[in-house]
């Protein structure tokens, strides 16, 4: 089974069959390359950097936030100081991003659904408890 990645108006289309990229041509001629999800990720990635040239930065602040998430995630019941510091950590690799802007766009898609359900799941205290 074979999954359509891009159909052309005029009938060409490229799929992914999980090991190998096929072009066929309006005519229903085919070529066919072989290669992994990953190295498809990979020619995806590569052809938005070459179209977008802040794409790069964006997808590596994204990484790095999901990075974050997944140390914050394995550091459950550790001291609140050795969470701070994975943060920190991260927040200054972030900081060396090229594109800063398009870098932390990245981060923040991963990270602030996250904080943000962190937070409404806080313990409430009542107000005027003393």
């Amino acid at each position: 089974m074979s999954d359509t990645l891009y159909t052309h108006a005029r009938g060409a289309k490229l799929t992914f069959d999980g090991s190998a990229l096929i072009a066929t041509d309006d005519s229903g001629k085919s070529v066919s390359l072989a290669m992994s999800p990953h190295e498809l990720q990979s020619l995806g990635i590569a052809m938005m950097e070459a179209e977008d040239p802040g794409f790069a930065a964006e997808y590596a602040g994204a990484k790095l936030g999901a990075d974050l998430v997944h140390e914050l995630y394995q550091l459950r019941g550790c001291p609140q100081a050795e969470a701070f510091r994975v943060l920190h950590a991260n927040l200054c690799a972030l900081m060396k991003l090229e594109n800063a802007d398009r870098a932390a766009g990245g981060f923040a898609v991963q990270v602030v659904n996250v904080l943000e359900l962190g937070m409404a799941n806080l313990p409430r205290m009542e107000e005027g408890g003393d």
